[in-house]
This record gives structure tokens, sequence and C-alpha cells, in this order.
């Protein structure tokens, strides 16, 4: 199976919602069951750039995103969300790389899927 990329934007608040669980659930699954045939990125943007937050609760998330982490994978944060939400690089997760608007851009060009979450 040739490699594919996935990757998975978090687009909405990361209260009230299971988008959260299952779009990480979904990430860990993809990312640990063979890192050699596929990839995944994950982006926090518009509303979902408060998940990048060092003060979100993450106890639901906690087991994924360390999985995550030791798969290999990289949060990262919309920096033109960030400020457009008024949220400063001293307050994001010290796990989560701010990146522009244009490497999101690339990321969705490089991508075979892209899910919303």
């Amino acid at each position: 199976v040739a490699q594919k990329q996935l990757l998975i934007l978090f687009q909405h608040p990361p209260i009230g919602t299971i988008y959260y669980a299952e779009g990480l659930r979904l990430a860990m699954g993809v990312a640990t069951m063979g890192k050699e045939e596929h990839s995944v990125e994950i982006v926090y943007r518009g509303d979902g750039a408060y998940f990048a937050l060092q003060s979100v609760d993450r106890i639901g998330a906690a087991p994924f995103i360390s999985a995550l982490l030791r798969a290999g994978c990289v949060l990262k944060v919309e920096e033109e969300s960030l400020s457009s939400h008024q949220i400063s690089h001293d307050s994001v997760a010290t796990d989560i790389e701010i990146i522009n608007h244009q490497k999101v851009k690339d990321l969705v060009k490089q991508a075979d899927f892209i899910l919303d979450f």
C-alpha cells in the first residue's frame, strides 16, 4: 500500500462537542497502525485554535495526544487563527507548533485525504 497523507483540521471550538475525541481517536489509529504506510498532520485553526491554549482541559484528549506524539506527529496551530482570536504565542501549549497560513495551504495541497472536525 502506498503511503497516504491524512490532514485533520480541527476548526470547531473544543468545548461541548465530541469532535476532538473522535478526531484524535481517528488520527491516533491511522498514525499508530503503520507509520511507514501513512502520515498524519493535525492543524488547529479557526475556533479550533482554542485547543492550543496551555490552559485548555485536555483530560479526555491526553491519551490520544500522548500516542500521537510518540508516533512522531506534531500538533500545529495556524498563526492567523491565533491572531484573529487574540491568542498570544505565549499562551500556546509547548507541544504545539505555530505555523502560518501558507504552511497550512501547503499541507492541504500535499494531503491525500482531508478531514474536518
